[in-house]
């Protein structure tokens, strides 16, 4: 019996374009840690939302430590570390930007916390 290998051409095209992503996901597994040699382990290659990916403020992270995800359309990256997401190649703006609110957030803090200590303990506030 004998075969001929050009069927095999029409099955597997030899540019495959591929399907376009969902609407929203965005985020692709580029580094998955259950993956082993041949095996491609259970989420690498897979497609994402922002939404999916980041845990709730009552959440435990479900992904293994230190799978990293990147945005398809503009790079960045996202890694969990102590199951806590870490944005891995934050461009220096944003983290400049980031570390800013953090000052401001905590400096409001401080001045909250004396009115309430001051309103509590009935002195006046000027």
């Amino acid at each position: 019996m004998c075969f001929d290998i050009r069927f095999l051409d029409e099955l597997f095209p030899p540019e495959f374009a591929g399907y376009t992503a969902p609407k929203g996901y965005l985020w692709k597994v580029i580094y998955d840690p259950t993956r082993n040699e041949e095996d491609p382990g259970l989420f690498y290659g897979s497609l994402f939302r922002l939404l999916d990916i980041l845990p709730t403020k009552d959440e435990v992270s479900p992904w293994p430590e230190r799978i990293i995800f990147e945005h398809i359309q503009t790079g960045q990256r996202l890694s969990f570390i102590e199951g806590q997401p870490v944005y891995l190649n934050l461009p220096e703006e944003i983290v400049k930007r980031r570390l800013r609110n953090q000052k401001n957030k905590s400096i409001h803090n401080i001045q909250t916390s004396k009115v309430y200590m001051h309103s509590a303990i009935g002195i006046r506030c000027e």
